[in-house]
C-alpha cells in the first residue's frame, strides 16, 4: 500500500513557533496577573492572626517586610536595614507611650514606595522590633500613618489585600453601618492628629471607651489605669515564636463583649 508524502518542519520554523508560542504564553500570564491585581491593590501576608506584613521599598532597594500599623504614627526600620543601607543619621526625638517618655534614633529615607504610594524624603524611627519578629523574623520595618495618611483604602482581611481609593469612587459602593470616630489625645494631653479611635461600649455599666484603631495590636488593649483586678478577671496570653517555641507570656484582663 503506497505511503503518503511525509514532509518534515525545517529546524528554523520549529525553533520560531516554539519562541512564538512562548511569549504567547509569557504574555497571557502576564494579561491574567494584572486582571488578578490591578494597580490600586496591594496583597499582604498575617504571619500571626490578624497580623498584616506588605512588601515596602526603601531608596529604590528592596522590597523587604513591613508591618502595617495604623496605630503607629512613625514609619520604622530596625538597625539592620539601616545600616546596610547606610542611611543618614537624623536628629534623635523623644517617644511617648501610655506609660513612659523615651529618646529614639532616627534615619533620614530618601525614598519610600508602598503599592501606589511612593513617599520621601522623610525621617523614621529605628526599632529592634523584636515582639514582631518573634513572629515573623524576616520582619525589617514598620510602616506608620506618617506614610498611610497619604492614601485613603480599605483592608480587606478576608481576601489579604489592601484597595486604594484614588476618587472615592471605593467609598461609595460600601455598605453597611457607618461608625463615628474620636481624637486620640496622649499621656500628657496633646491631640494627635494622626491617629483615629472609635467609641465601643463594653457590658460592663461604664461609658464609652475610646480605642486607639490599631492594626498593629491582635488584641483590645487597655491602658493600666483603667485596669481593675477587683472587677476584671485576669488570663494569660501565650505568645510563640515562629518556630512553635514559646518566647513570652503577658497578662491580660477579661473585659467581656464590646459594642462598636
Amino acid at each position: 500500500m503506497p505511503h503518503g508524502l511525509q514532509k518534515s518542519v525545517p529546524a528554523s520554523i520549529a525553533q520560531s513557533l516554539f519562541k512564538l508560542t512562548f511569549f504567547v504564553v509569557v504574555l497571557l500570564l502576564r494579561l491574567v496577573s494584572v486582571a488578578e491585581c490591578p494597580a490600586n491593590i496591594v496583597r499582604f501576608d498575617s504571619p500571626h492572626r490578624s497580623m498584616i506584613v506588605v512588601k515596602v521599598r526603601v531608596n529604590g532597594e528592596g522590597p523587604y517586610s513591613f508591618l502595617f500599623d495604623t496605630g503607629a504614627t512613625s514609619s520604622a526600620v530596625d538597625p539592620e536595614l539601616s545600616a546596610s543601607l547606610h542611611l543618614s543619621v537624623a536628629k534623635s526625638v523623644k517617644l511617648d507611650s501610655w506609660e513612659t517618655t523615651v529618646d529614639a534614633r532616627r534615619v533620614l529615607l530618601e525614598s519610600l514606595s508602598f503599592g501606589p504610594i511612593h513617599a520621601g524624603p522623610l525621617t523614621v524611627l529605628v526599632q529592634p522590633l523584636t515582639e514582631f519578629k518573634a513572629f515573623d523574623s524576616h520582619l525589617r520595618g514598620v510602616l506608620g500613618q506618617d506614610v498611610l495618611l497619604r492614601s485613603n483604602y480599605l483592608i480587606d482581611n478576608r481576601h489579604h489585600r489592601i484597595e486604594f481609593d484614588y476618587d472615592d469612587a471605593l467609598l461609595a459602593e460600601l455598605t453597611g453601618d457607618r461608625i463615628s470616630v474620636a481624637p486620640v489625645r496622649t499621656r500628657t494631653g496633646d491631640l494627635e492628629s494622626r491617629l483615629i479611635a472609635i467609641p465601643v461600649q463594653m457590658d460592663r455599666n461604664t461609658g464609652p471607651l475610646h480605642l486607639l484603631l490599631d492594626s498593629g495590636a491582635d488584641m483590645v488593649v487597655l491602658q493600666p489605669h483603667f485596669v481593675s483586678p477587683v472587677t476584671l478577671p485576669r488570663g494569660t496570653k501565650w505568645m510563640a515564636d515562629e518556630n512553635g517555641k514559646i518566647s513570652s507570656a503577658s497578662t491580660f484582663h477579661k473585659i467581656g463583649r464590646a459594642h462598636v
